[in-house]
């Protein structure tokens, strides 16, 4: 019984030898390939989160790569592996799909540039928001609108929708607040102060404007409003300029349409000591 197993024992023993090697020296070179790669990400996008999907990145080389490895050994062993790849493809399509492209739309954003934290840019489609680049994970971007929400949007959702990227040179936000008499109505002079800001040539993201009621004082109505500018326009290029500029636009306007806002009045009573 021994004699008639001895003959295949050896060549099995010099197939398991060489699967070895070929899986420990592919591990190696795997690993190395995943460092350098790793590396390369952490100096080009050095961010808060790069560091994580770098090392998302070289677990999935090392993983991956490892798992390649050990069926290509199965394979030299001479066991027939198509049936554990189909098994294996299948299972991972369907309970790692979302994860997977989310990974890999994180990656896509870092290599090509898209954009980067600290960034403004405009999402558009359905999501339709302008806000400032926070973070960039292996599986969501988060963004700060300038209202002070906080977005987290799938890497995966953010390559298929369309973003409109402004750099954090160009893009200003202003923030300006005046007073108004209590009796006059925000919703008249809502719309003057709105069409007075867009219409300067340096007024950007007009959609954006807003105009906001923000407090009350002692016969006066506390007014805020938000707007953006280009500095790269030739009249946006000074921010107090162009911010003369649009009060003395709203001032016009307000002189336009007949509303006035007094100067207020204090009334000082007097006595005599005696």
């Amino acid at each position: 019984m021994i004699d008639q197993i001895t003959p295949y024992i050896k060549p099995l023993a010099i197939q398991i030898a060489y699967a070895v090697g070929f899986l420990i020296i592919g591990v190696i070179i795997s690993r190395i390939i995943a460092s350098n790669i790793s590396k390369k990400i952490i100096h080009n996008h050095p961010s808060p989160g790069t560091k994580k999907m770098a090392q998302v990145v070289y677990n999935m080389i090392t993983v991956g790569s490892f798992i390649t490895l050990l069926l290509i050994s199965i394979s030299i062993v001479g066991i027939n592996i198509s049936l554990i790849i189909g098994g294996i493809g299948l299972a991972i399509g369907y309970a790692m799909e979302e994860v997977l492209g989310n990974i890999f739309a994180s990656l896509m954003i870092v290599t090509h540039h898209r954009y980067h934290v600290g960034d403004t840019i405009k999402i558009e489609g359905n999501i339709n928001q302008l806000g400032v680049i926070e973070n960039v994970s292996t599986r969501i971007t988060t963004i700060r609108t300038f209202d002070k929400q906080r977005l987290m949007i799938p890497n995966l959702t953010m390559i298929r929708t369309p973003i409109i990227p402004f750099t954090k040179q160009w893009l200003v936000r202003c923030k300006w607040t005046i007073s108004i008499p209590r009796h006059i109505d925000l919703a008249h002079v809502r719309p003057i102060i709105t069409q007075a800001i867009n219409h300067h040539p340096a007024t950007t993201a007009q959609e954006y404007t807003t105009i906001l009621l923000t407090n009350y004082s002692e016969g006066w109505s506390l007014i805020t409003y938000y707007y953006y500018f280009n500095t790269n326009n030739e009249s946006g290029r000074s921010k107090f300029k162009y911010t003369s500029a649009i009060n003395a636009a709203i001032h016009q306007a307000f002189q336009e349409a007949s509303v006035h806002v007094p100067y207020p009045r204090r009334l000082l009573e007097t006595s005599k000591l005696t």
